[in-house]
């Protein structure tokens, strides 16, 4: 097992990816990456299922359920009759897996829960972490690279999963690596080797046990009660490393002299010798391996059979769609609304020639009653992802079937169109297959284009192409003939013509005024004729196939076949989308972007940008800022006048007896038992528990954020009711950081500010209090940058601090509450936060946080302990005392 060490940036999360030949996304890597003698290349060609990489990120369908997603897993990735014990069928090796990988993780009370996400109520955070653990093990991969797998787990859980990939590697002889950001001593001793990267080169790699010493010999300090893990990540630091007397001018500064040191050393030879021999060991299994091989082991990407995996994620297709009932329900409400809309516009037309020009029109409206929505799915070498493209396609046909009937049944009988069952049931088929082509089209550009923002830029251009080259808004044969060659590519102008020939094909459209010439009193209808496309001289009775063929070149003659083209082009589109899936490469590397609003950067940037030198990494300059901002600034009053400014509070807020129950499958569940407990002003509260324990769930009960299920028990402000102000007057920080991706940090602050401040306050007032709360945060050289979404925009640190300014921002007079604000960041951007909730709770806010795996110099931060078990009972509430 090995130990991945470093600071965000770093490197580390690269290095994993490179280990488990997830290449896609680098401009190039050079040196070899072999897997029992078996090379990078044939090994993402015939074993990728062999290889893992499990993500930081926990990626899940909200809607699904715990158990629904693993035996999801478990049926893509069960064995053949081979490799099960005897007599074990499919169901019960996936039912007995099921039940040992649930109880093994603690999961076993969330299975028939919905995983959730930041909308949807799921599971807590650190059961969530458990269940993508818990799916990756499923896999059985021969080599396993965890991204921070255990962010958001309680300590005891965290070790516990170290401990089963200790067993797991010990037992199945699997190579496994690590990264961790806040490693325990416990988690830190279960590892034989670690390796500590930083600027992308490699600073030590060796036994875990020598790695200590090595860097005390260097010339570095080890703090008293500081882990092993945060004193070497700390050597790479300039601002925390500490230094032995004696040694400030030998030490190694830069990545470069720490690299040279390393190679320069006994250590790096010991591992050039361990190379050696493995090597020459390897040569002598990988020939006994190819002595041995089969039919069955010459290609092992996946285990079930591609109709097999349609099957499979169909049904899941199925489970996703009706576990989020409400947004299909309001799909189609939305639908019928539409259609009555559309139908009140077009409402019992006349079979006359007024009747002509809006009929069509609602034809075309009902090709546009529905819009896609473009999923993107990263795959566990489960199944092929065009076995999930099809999947979707399947589920597309009766969810698409249901509203083109909504839509059609509404608009059809309202405009009093043609009232033969054939015609009904044509121009229905004809939507039918149409909708289905243009879901696919869509898909089909969401699957081939990188980003929603250029598929979204490319679905602008074509829906306008496909509405305006249909045949309606300019007729054939006024078409530009640069242009008119659309017209033979877009299935909207085919379902138009069909749709069209099937309405008039049969009708005697009557010509009334103002249609008829001549007109006055005395004109006679027998010589009058009509004024609209396709009439006969001396007749008012126009032939609707007459008009059609005239005004569109429509014939009802067509109508078959352009069923057959649109079908094909529904099949094309789903190709394409197949197509575009395969191509798709999951876990793809690259950095991120710091995106600035124009004029709004740093001068540190611009000016790096106008000289052309490199822009320091962003992760690293917000750390170190911040830790030489507190060590300048300690000494002066200016920051501590600052955060007086922002935060005082004077009231106690009390809870008693609180209860919480909510309503589970057919009975109840209790997630809140009598908790009660205190929050005072000026003291730094810790909640902590194991995770699901309902410390996020008592956060929330304590902020009245409930709006499911009963709480009962006394809220209490000073020993009176909560005021009517009280959310008002709190702030709370989610665990998950969701923010506007496209507004910058000041206008995030500021948006909060505007609504959430009393009215009477000046806007130049508000503007100064974010200014100044951007200060205090250490957020001055990233106040003009986009937000954006995870890997493109700000780091999980930069996110955490905005999230934290947002709250303050509304200026919470009473309380703020926190959950998780250290979870997911490397020791010393957790440190930074915690240091700035000391400086507030110093400064007189009264603050409740929940906070997992704080090691002994986090935990010393803090003043008050409530302690919670599984079932949300209190075990502790009071002081912690010193060294803690």
């Amino acid at each position: 097992m090995l130990l991945v060490l470093g600071r965000p940036g770093s490197g580390c999360s690269t290095f994993l990816k490179v280990l488990a030949n997830q290449r896609y996304g680098y401009e190039s890597i050079k040196g070899d990456v072999t897997y029992g003698g078996t090379d990078a290349r044939e090994m993402a060609k015939n074993y990728r299922g062999e290889i893992v990489y499990n993500p930081e990120d926990d990626l899940h369908y909200a809607t699904l359920s715990v158990k629904n997603t693993l035996s999801f897993a478990l049926k893509t990735r069960t064995p053949g009759k081979a490799s099960r014990n005897e007599g074990e069928s499919r169901t019960d090796y996936v039912r007995e897996f099921l039940r040992v990988v649930s109880k093994l993780f603690w999961i076993e009370h969330t299975l028939g829960t919905k995983v959730g996400n930041e909308f949807v109520r799921g599971v807590s955070g650190g059961e969530k972490k458990r269940v993508s653990i818990a799916e990756a093990m499923i896999t059985r991969a021969s080599t396993q690279c965890w991204d921070n797998s255990t962010r958001g787990l309680d300590a005891s859980t965290a070790l516990e999963y170290v401990e089963s990939l200790r067993t797991l590697t010990n037992m199945a002889h699997i190579s496994t690596s690590v990264a961790l950001y806040q490693a325990g001593e416990s988690l830190y001793d279960l590892f034989d080797k670690v390796v500590l990267i930083d600027e992308g080169r490699c600073l030590y790699y060796g036994p875990t046990e020598n790695a200590a010493a090595y860097f005390e010999g260097l010339g570095f300090q080890r703090p008293a009660r500081w882990t092993t893990a945060d004193f070497l990540t700390s050597v790479t630091d300039s601002h925390e490393r500490q230094i032995k007397e004696g040694y400030e001018d030998r030490i190694p500064r830069s990545a470069e002299q720490f690299e040279h040191a390393y190679r320069n050393s006994g250590a790096f030879e010991t591992t050039k010798n361990d190379v050696r021999s493995f090597e020459q060991e390897l040569e002598a299994q990988r020939k006994e391996r190819l002595e041995n091989r089969s039919k069955a082991t010459k290609q092992k990407n996946y285990t079930l059979p591609f109709h097999k995996q349609v099957w499979e994620c169909t049904i899941r297709q199925f489970r996703i769609m009706f576990g989020d009932q409400l947004t299909l329900y309001g799909k189609w409400g939305g639908i019928v609304f539409q259609a009555l809309i559309v139908g009140s516009l077009f409402y019992n037309l006349p079979q006359t020639s007024t009747g002509v020009f809006p009929r069509a029109l609602a034809e075309l409206t009902g090709a546009f009653s529905s819009r896609p929505i473009m999923l993107k799915h990263k795959a566990f070498s489960f199944y092929r992802p065009s076995a999930y493209a099809i999947a979707q396609t399947v589920v597309d046909l009766p969810l698409v079937l249901v509203q083109v009937l909504l839509f059609d049944l509404v608009i059809y009988f309202m405009a009093g169109l043609a009232r033969t069952a054939s015609q009904f049931f044509i121009s229905l088929l004809i939507l039918f297959v149409l909708t289905l082509s243009m879901y696919s089209f869509f898909r089909a550009i969401g699957a081939l284009v990188a980003s929603l923002d250029v598929a979204t830029r490319i679905t602008g251009v074509a829906v306008q192409a496909l509405i305006v080259y249909t045949g309606y808004l300019i007729p054939p044969q006024k078409m530009h003939p640069w242009f008119k060659w659309l017209i033979y590519i877009n299935p909207v102008q085919y379902g138009f013509e069909a749709l069209m020939a099937n309405e008039f094909y049969n009708q005697d459209i009557q010509c009334v005024a103002p249609n008829l010439v001549p007109q006055g009193p005395t004109a006679s209808p027998e010589y009058q004729s009509c004024t609209i496309q396709g009439s006969q001289q001396g007749s008012t009775i126009v032939r609707g196939a007459d008009y059609i063929f005239t005004a569109f070149t429509y014939e009802r003659a067509h109508l078959w076949r352009n069923f057959g083209i649109i079908t094909a082009f529904w099949i094309f589109f789903v190709f394409l989308t197949m197509l575009g899936m395969e191509l798709q490469k999951p876990n793809a590397g690259g950095g991120a972007v710091t995106i600035f609003k124009r004029g709004q950067a740093p001068a540190s940037v611009e000016k790096a940008m106008d000289s052309g030198d490199t822009i320091k990494d962003e992760e690293k300059t917000t750390v170190a800022d911040g830790a030489q901002l507190s060590s300048e600034d300690s000494s002066g009053s200016e920051e501590g006048k600052m955060v007086k400014a922002v935060a005082r509070n004077e009231s106690v807020f009390t809870y008693q007896h609180v209860n919480y129950t909510i309503p589970y499958e057919k009975g109840e569940r209790q997630l809140l038992k009598d908790v009660q407990g205190f929050v005072r002003p000026g003291r730094l509260t810790a909640l902590m528990g194991a995770s699901g324990a309902g410390k996020s769930t008592l956060l929330n009960t304590l902020a009245q954020r409930i709006n499911f299920g009963v709480v009962t028990g006394d809220f209490l402000v000073d020993g009176r009711p909560l005021p009517k102000s009280f959310q008002r007057a709190t702030g709370f920080a989610e665990q998950m950081d969701v923010h506007e991706p496209t507004a910058t940090v000041r206008e995030a602050l500021r948006f909060s500010a505007r609504l959430r401040q009393p009215q009477e306050v000046p806007i130049e007032e508000k503007y100064e209090y974010c200014e100044r709360i951007i200060d205090l945060l250490e957020m001055r050289t990233i106040a003009g940058a986009t937000i954006g979404q995870i890997g493109e925009g700000l780091n999980q640190e930069q996110r955490k601090r905005v999230t934290i300014g947002v709250e303050l921002a509304s200026k919470p007079e009473l309380l703020l509450f926190l959950d998780e604000p250290t979870s997911g960041l490397d020791s010393g951007a957790a440190f930074n936060i915690v240091r700035f909730l000391r400086k507030l709770a110093d400064s007189g806010q009264a603050l409740l946080v929940t906070i997992h795996q704080p090691s002994s110099v986090l935990f010393e931060h803090f003043d008050e302990l409530l302690l919670l078990k599984s079932g949300g009972r209190i075990v502790y509430h009071g002081p912690l005392g010193k060294d803690s």
